[in-house]
């Protein structure tokens, strides 16, 4: 994707794997790709990482109603976001989407916006038709949701690992279209089953791979 199909005014909604809370690092990393990339309205989506895993294992051993597992993960996603606003002076834990920043804001003095996931779904679900309760629903789609009930432009799925090769390369086509797209990535596992779902309703999805030295974003369609 090249830098100039990137809008840095418009609100980007940034999906942090949990994996990525390995890295000691973890928030220079993503604040250099905020400033490099200049955006201005940002917000981070923790995922479940780690503290998803506890519960999945939990689920096994105690055979959890689909809701429950469904609470809990949500729940462990909001964990994530607690320990990652502590990492700068700069992330802010939230409990609503807010609304955009001014545009004159210099990128490098925004606060950045690390969203608690089950307050956010809780405020959401009041005025939307609520998540499925699966394991195929994981905070790759719950970020697509989120994006599409408050038409957030833009969804980076920031990973710990690259995108296919063939994802890169069919974005050229004019015959790839953004279901294709979404469906190759759930049937590579690289998102959850339900994301196709989920991201009917969001313009624009994106990829980065933070756990490389260079990261670039490849916008997926």
């Amino acid at each position: 994707m090249s830098e100039s199909s990137i809008d840095s005014g418009k609100t980007v909604l940034l999906k942090v794997g949990g994996s990525l809370l390995k890295l000691p690092d973890v928030a220079d990393r993503l604040l250099a790709l905020i400033d490099n990339h200049g955006l201005q309205n940002v917000l981070v989506l923790v995922g479940g990482g780690e503290a998803a895993d506890l519960v999945r294992c939990w689920d096994r051993r105690f055979h959890l109603s689909d809701d429950a597992a469904h609470v809990l993960a949500v729940r462990a996603m909001s964990l994530n976001a607690c320990l990652l606003s502590t990492q700068h002076k700069r992330f802010e834990l939230t409990g609503t989407v807010p609304p955009p920043q001014s545009a004159k804001t210099p990128s490098q003095n925004a606060r950045i916006a690390v969203l608690d996931a089950a307050l956010v779904l809780a405020a959401l679900e009041a005025e939307h038709p609520p998540l499925a309760r699966s394991w195929n629903v994981t905070s790759d789609s719950i970020a697509a949701w989120i994006a599409a009930c408050c038409r957030l432009p833009q969804l980076w799925l920031i990973k710990s690992i690259d995108l296919p090769i063939d994802l890169l390369t069919s974005h050229a086509s004019a015959q790839i279209t953004k279901s294709s797209q979404a469906t190759t990535l759930s049937n590579q596992t690289l998102v959850d089953s339900a994301f196709p779902q989920y991201s009917r309703g969001v313009a624009h999805v994106s990829w980065c791979n933070l756990n490389c030295l260079a990261p670039a974003v490849f916008r997926i369609w």
